[in-house]
């Protein structure tokens, strides 16, 4: 654990002893308005923490107000690189205030709004600071520091999954949509509902798993041998330049790793595996969710030859974690199941706080408690990266 971390692990063990039945079981309402509020100072009023932000912010320095004559020009123009859902999200933004940490903090507010939404519908209140706590477990920590534009799509989609439980698809695709103006990788949800709703045989889950395994343990290859075939075909167009560049020269830049990411990812599938049964007699809308965490193991499976599809892929499914991690809670009858379950989560939530928060970068800061400098930090967090390349 290095000194980066302290701050992270004092957060959410905070986080980790609201979420406690006995306490949560006597002050519900109460609690959860604590974790909300504690949740926008920490998250929402960050300083510069992570990566990404040098991007952003720079970029929001130099956004056109709504009142700005040329804002139109710059709207349309290349300087707005980002999607035009986005860019008009910081035009507007950039209208009341140009401190980055103010369009931060609305990021987060509508973010955390949405997730909201979210859990109310498909969750039991007292699971919600369980929800909390999946959400920064899996992929949603990085999303929230670093994703700033996915993060939006990818709570439009959370939502979405209301109306799609409703069977209300049209609401389902014009949600998804608009998410796509905030970052492209919505397209992606657009096809996902052919492969959430079925319920597919437990043997076929289970071969599959074992399938990914071999491929994953032997480090079998296809995607490389594929994209090598087909590239021809493309000639110089732009898919030919993207297979290029993210396919084949990221082949030797390939990691594997049969460490503790791979070992929680099996154990989850297959404790979704053992309990799917009787979670979807009581609630058979969970097959989404059951079914999102098993394309996340998939992906990581069968795609870890290309790195940049094990990066971008999982957060977008990652919303399955944020549902079955408090449900399934509920289905351990045994109370000794219920104090390991909680003791695991707990020991997985300090492990991967750790893991994410090695790097100086990381070190919290508070826009608040800390004075912020963006030259100073970028340079400082460019230098870091520097090193972990070397």
């Amino acid at each position: 654990m290095s000194g980066n971390s302290i701050s992270y692990i004092i957060y959410f063990s905070f986080l980790y002893l609201c979420a406690f039945p006995k306490h949560f079981k006597k002050n519900e309402e109460l609690i959860k308005y604590l974790v909300i509020f504690s949740l926008i100072i920490f998250i929402g009023l960050r300083g510069y923490v992570a990566t990404d932000y040098s991007v952003y912010a720079i970029k929001y320095r130099e956004a056109a107000t709504l009142l700005d004559d040329n804002f139109i020009g710059y709207f349309l123009s290349p300087a707005s690189s980002f999607e035009k859902g986005f860019t008009l999200f910081m035009c507007f933004c950039r209208t009341f205030s140009d401190n980055y940490f103010f369009f931060q903090l609305i990021n987060f507010l509508i973010d955390l709004y949405l997730f909201n939404i979210f859990i109310n519908y498909f969750l039991d209140k007292k699971l919600h600071i369980i929800a909390y706590i999946a959400l920064f477990c899996f992929q949603g920590f990085i999303i929230e520091l670093n994703l700033l534009r996915n993060s939006k799509a990818i709570m439009m989609f959370c939502v979405s999954l209301i109306y799609l439980d409703k069977r209300k698809y049209l609401n389902y695709c014009l949600l998804n949509f608009l998410g796509s103006l905030f970052h492209i990788s919505a397209i992606f949800y657009f096809v996902l509902p052919f492969f959430i709703f079925k319920k597919v045989s437990k043997k076929i889950i289970l071969f599959l798993f074992i399938i990914g395994n071999i491929f994953f343990v032997l480090r079998i290859k296809w995607i490389f041998p594929i994209a090598k075939f087909v590239l021809p075909i493309f000639g110089q167009s732009r898919i030919s330049q993207l297979i290029s560049t993210y396919v084949l020269l990221t082949e030797n830049a390939t990691k594997y790793s049969l460490g503790f990411g791979f070992i929680e990812r099996n154990l989850t599938y297959l404790l979704m595996l053992y309990y799917q049964d009787k979670i979807l007699k009581k609630e058979p809308g969970k097959i989404i969710f059951i079914n999102m965490v098993y394309i996340n193991n998939f992906i990581y499976l069968l795609c870890s030859e290309f790195l940049i599809l094990t990066q971008r892929l999982p957060p977008l499914v990652a919303s399955g974690y944020w549902i079955m991690i408090p449900s399934i809670y509920c289905y351990f009858v045994k109370k000794e199941r219920k104090y390991i379950y909680w003791i695991i989560l707990l020991f997985y939530l300090l492990i991967k706080i750790s893991a994410w928060t090695t790097s100086n970068y990381m070190k919290y800061t508070n826009a608040i408690f800390t004075e912020q400098n963006l030259e100073l930090s970028s340079s400082l967090m460019e230098k870091e990266l520097l090193k972990e390349i070397e």
